[in-house]
């Protein structure tokens, strides 16, 4: 986690937004937090999040399968968050995702299980949207098309 804003973190992207008077100024953290929004993920933690969904470890299956188990509502319907990870359906797949977003960083980590495929999208610029990039390659990957009028 990222407990001072202040620290050096080796090799870590600065965040970038768009400017109306110059392309694109800087738009870091500048926050003191831990967790949402203080948790920072290189390329290597996504793999091995990836790997765990997968295949998780006997210490960590009950929380992955608690993770994957859809919140009841008082409605009595089903949500579509389970205990940290968003679950739904894309092209008729159910995936499990997280997006994540603060000033200038987006992410998404898409998990498609049935498909064993896991796509990360890891940027630092706010003007992307990651999670419509983690879908179009795993479209692109899976070879599905597109059915007509139905957005990525």
């Amino acid at each position: 986690y990222y407990t001072d804003r202040f620290a050096l973190l080796p090799n870590r992207a600065q965040g970038h937004s768009p400017s109306n008077r110059d392309g694109y100024r800087l738009n870091t953290a500048t926050l003191d937090l831990a967790g949402d929004g203080g948790l920072f993920s290189s390329l290597h933690d996504v793999i091995a999040w990836l790997r765990i969904l997968d295949n998780p470890p006997p210490a960590f299956a009950p929380a992955i399968r608690s993770m994957f188990t859809r919140a009841k509502l008082n409605s009595g319907e089903s949500a579509e968050y389970g205990r940290g990870l968003m679950l739904k359906r894309f092209k008729g797949l159910e995936i499990v995702h997280h997006p994540g977003g603060l000033r200038g960083y987006r992410s998404d980590i898409l998990w498609i299980p049935a498909k064993k495929l896991g796509v990360a999208c890891l940027c630092n610029t706010s003007d992307i949207d990651a999670g419509r990039m983690t879908r179009q390659i795993a479209a692109l990957w899976l070879n599905l098309t597109e059915p007509p009028g139905v957005p990525v």
